[in-house]
């Protein structure tokens, strides 16, 4: 297996991985990525990729996005009875 180097695209360290990885990790500025390899067409007989680093999307970011839906609903619905109950 190759050992392939690709600048990191958010700081620009470099980022080292396998030819067959599925995702690699930059140690510098801690993102994640997913590789696609993609074969080159004007290669000859050895076959070569073009590699193309795409962030990995955060498992928790979803967590984090529903959960601060759900505080804001909870707060509206409280600020609701606060000021309903302070009108009646």
């Amino acid at each position: 297996m190759n050992l392939i180097e690709k600048k990191c695209p958010c700081c620009g360290g470099t980022l080292e991985f396998k030819d067959n990885d599925r995702s690699c990790r930059c140690e510098y500025c801690k993102k994640s990525f997913v590789i696609e390899k993609e074969a080159n067409s004007n290669s000859g007989v050895d076959q070569e990729y073009d590699y193309q680093l795409n962030i990995a999307p955060s498992p928790f970011r979803a967590f984090f996005y529903i959960a601060f839906c759900l505080i804001l609903v909870l707060v509206l619905f409280v600020f609701g009875l606060v000021f309903s109950s302070m009108f009646s």
